[in-house]
């Protein structure tokens, strides 16, 4: 026998985290169209730096939608996805957290394996860069990391890839449709994808022999030194291509993964740099030290007490839920991201200048990953 769900909006605060998702699917379902629309080069090269995003508002969008009861199943039904998958792609921003650390063994068993082989064997490529603007926002062994065994490096996998994208994109759609959001609108918005440039981007093939010999060299250890890679890919994909987001109804939702790509990866150079196993050189410790102890980057991305505004923040943004410790009073419709940066900071930040700060902060994160890749181990 079927029973009538319980109304989920019960405060105004519901009100706003449902205001919250809908335009999330908004921006998620827009994007999902326009790869559809750009040239395939385009689409290919920046698939798996959206693909973790658009995981992330399928699962905690999935979530959400069941408080609905039977009619929510319904969707969810028609809109098959890999389960599995998706959960792990919107959890591969958690570089070092649970099975993800095995990214590190993956590449030092890699590397291991190239040493026993012929020389023309080790610098034959054998997985590839995506550059987009002279800088790294993804490689193969990321994408792997993102989608699984279902690709395989050098090749693209495109076919692959391009059904588990159109499946999400289409319980994205789902998902938006039963909150309210227009198709119509979503497929007219033009996200950042359309505004990539064919020219900006470039595949580029390399050796992981020769790639992991000469990035970030002050960094003992080539699974770190992937870790950081992937930092530095997360980092400029959320500078450079979330960054050119410029329409009203979708730009505060890119501004959101900005700040969870910021959060996530300064989580993990704080977890690498109390890492006694790591092994820092001198100057890779200061280099992280001049990146983490900065007033603005300890102000958006402190995680512990876990009363701190910023955790409180990325929990409320990634769960669309009401957080212990926020001023529910400071919400507003009204207001950028809808008020949250002045509930969960108290007052003591506003959204435009949280805006200002977290732009800053991935500039300069980039321009010092940059940097600091090419750096020689005596440097």
């Amino acid at each position: 026998m079927s029973t009538e769900p319980t109304d989920p909006i019960q405060s105004p605060a519901d009100a706003i985290h449902w205001c919250a998702l809908s335009n999330d699917l908004l921006f998620g379902t827009s994007v999902a169209y326009d790869f559809a629309k750009v040239d395939r080069r385009i689409a290919a090269t920046v698939v798996e730096g959206f693909y973790r995003y658009l995981a992330l508002y399928v699962v905690e969008g999935t979530r959400m939608l069941r408080q609905w009861g039977e009619a929510a199943e319904e969707i969810i039904d028609a809109t098959p996805i890999d389960d599995a998958q998706t959960k792990r792609a919107r959890l591969s921003i958690k570089i070092l957290e649970g099975n993800s650390r095995t990214r590190l063994t993956k590449i030092d068993r890699l590397m291991a394996k190239l040493d026993s082989e012929p020389i023309v064997q080790r610098f034959s490529p054998d997985m590839y860069l995506d550059i987009y603007k002279g800088r790294i926002i993804g490689t193969s062994h990321s994408t792997h990391a993102s989608f699984g065994s279902r690709t395989t490096a050098p090749g693209i996998g495109w076919e692959n890839i391009r059904a588990d994208s159109e499946a999400l994109g289409q319980r994205i759609a789902g998902l938006g449709k039963s909150l309210l959001v227009k198709h119509d609108e979503a497929r007219n918005l033009n996200s950042c994808v359309t505004g990539l440039k064919s020219r900006d981007l470039e595949r580029r093939p390399k050796s992981s022999y020769f790639f992991y010999r000469q990035r970030f060299r002050s960094v003992p250890g080539y699974g770190l030194r992937g870790v950081l890679i992937e930092c530095q890919s997360i980092i400029n994909f959320a500078h450079l291509v979330l960054g050119i987001e410029r329409h009203p109804a979708t730009q505060e939702s890119a501004l959101k993964l900005q700040f969870l790509s910021l959060y996530g990866v300064a989580t993990v150079l704080r977890q690498v740099r109390r890492d006694e196993h790591a092994k820092l050189t001198r100057n890779a410790a200061l280099i992280l030290d001049e990146l983490l102890n900065s007033e603005a980057i300890q102000l958006l991305t402190a995680s512990y007490p876990t009363d701190q505004p910023a955790r409180i923040l990325r929990n409320t943004l990634t769960h669309y839920g009401s957080q212990n410790g926020m001023d529910e009073s400071k919400l507003d419709f009204n207001k950028m991201l809808y008020g949250y940066v002045e509930s969960t900071y108290r007052g003591s930040l506003t959204g435009p200048e949280f805006q200002h700060m977290l732009v800053r902060e991935l500039a300069r994160f980039s321009d010092a990953f940059e940097e600091w890749a090419l750096l020689s181990e005596s440097d």
